[in-house]
């Protein structure tokens, strides 16, 4: 009966150093389901604000190329207008030199000549 008194006692003890390392096992257990949590709640977060950070690159990135296509557009329009106007001078000059030589006579160029001489030195002094 002593001995098996010391059994009992020695089972109850047992029992209560497992049920000791159980609760801290399940204590462990907890915190490392809390900080698990935690983490893929800082994962998240990270996530979306690479997420964003990507979205606001990519943003600025089409902001500058769309920027950038529309001063070449514009770039382009000035330089065809430029040629445009640059081949109307020439044709209205050329135009313009045709109708004069056609209408003009030798006398009334040499008066034209002369007048234009007179008017510059009468300019000049």
């Amino acid at each position: 009966s002593a001995a098996i008194n010391e059994e009992i006692e020695r089972a109850t003890a047992l029992r209560e150093e497992a049920q000791a390392i159980l609760a801290k096992y399940q204590k462990k257990q907890r915190e490392s389901l809390k900080e698990a949590e935690e983490i893929v709640q800082k994962a998240n977060l990270e996530a979306r604000r690479i997420t964003k950070e990507a979205e606001q690159n990519v943003e600025a990135a089409l902001k500058k190329r769309m920027k950038l296509a529309v001063e070449k557009i514009e770039q382009a329009e000035r330089q065809a207008l430029q040629e445009v106007q640059a081949r109307v001078i020439d044709v209205t000059v050329a135009a313009t030199r045709q109708i004069i030589e056609s209408k003009l006579t030798a006398t009334t160029r040499d008066e034209l000549v002369r007048a234009a001489a007179d008017d510059l030195q009468g300019k000049l002094h």
